[in-house]
């Protein structure tokens, strides 16, 4: 749902949609961008790099299970 990389045609990186409406629309709609929800995604992923190096969790379940608390209680 995040267009983290722009290869879901947002209008820019890191957006992404909150609602979704399944059902025939109803002339309803939001046509705006809701920060906290980049937010919600974002920071944690921040958080993982700065941890880790890395986004792929094959890579960091290669480290052992001590040090990847360890790294987790640094940075959080």
């Amino acid at each position: 749902m995040m267009d983290w990389d722009g290869s879901l045609g947002y209008a820019h990186r890191g957006l992404l949609t909150e609602v979704l409406t399944l059902s025939p629309p109803h002339g309803q709609g939001l046509h705006g961008w809701l920060p906290w929800l980049s937010v919600a995604i974002v920071q944690p992923r921040s958080k993982m790099q700065e941890a880790f190096g890395t986004f792929e969790i094959d890579e960091i379940e290669k480290i052992r299970l001590s040090e990847r608390l360890n790294r987790i209680a640094k940075v959080f």
